[in-house]
């Protein structure tokens, strides 16, 4: 849902630069549909320190572009491999 990306927050991050907002959209579409695969498997594996850097990774590139329920999600889910929680509610 459009809601939930602040993309007035971003583009001042960016200087107003919209070419490289899109960009930068474009990227992180593309790396999701890769870091997520990516990320079920080292689960799977129970390599939660590698998990961590892969959702941090996550939640930097979406906290940039203001998508805030990725950002949220990404977060909790950081902080709960951060504290070896790993039951997800």
């Amino acid at each position: 849902e459009l809601s939930d990306i602040d993309c007035e927050s971003a583009l001042y991050m960016l200087g107003g630069d919209m070419d490289s907002y899109l960009k930068l959209l474009r990227d992180f579409d593309n790396d999701i549909q890769s870091d997520l695969p990516t990320l079920t498997q080292i689960l799977g594996q129970k390599e939660f320190g590698q998990a961590e850097e892969t959702v941090h990774k996550i939640k930097g590139a979406a906290s940039t572009l203001g998508i805030r329920q990725i950002q949220k999600s990404a977060t909790q889910l950081e902080q709960a491999l951060r504290d070896r929680v790993y039951t997800i509610q």
